[in-house]
């Protein structure tokens, strides 16, 4: 392994990512799935879940995710439909996690 890190970055140390900066965006958030959540899961909440085709049709959907073991979306989401989603998650739904989103660095 330290043979493959010397050869990737040359010997010089790997960055840190304990100490970074975020600067949130007000009413923009990512919502993730669980890992586990099946297309077809994922594929109905799309097609059914009210708030997430409310947001699609007034054009509030940013960006899906769907890659493996990360699948969600980002969204400009006002309070009440943030704590639909949050509800949702509470109550076992597929959703894993929401964060707001931001812009992070490492300096």
């Amino acid at each position: 392994m330290r043979a493959l890190r010397n050869s990737l970055f040359n010997g010089t140390s790997l960055p840190s990512y304990r100490h970074y900066h975020t600067t949130m965006t007000a009413g923009k958030y990512i919502v993730l799935f669980k890992p586990d959540a099946t297309d077809d899961q994922v594929a109905m909440f799309f097609n059914s879940d009210a708030s997430f085709t409310s947001l699609k049709s007034e054009g509030k959907i940013k960006h899906t995710y769907d890659m493996p073991g990360y699948k969600g979306f980002a969204a400009e989401l006002s309070s009440e439909q943030l704590d639909d989603f949050q509800s949702l998650k509470n109550k076992g739904g597929i959703i894993d996690s929401i964060e707001a989103d931001g812009v992070v660095t490492t300096q």
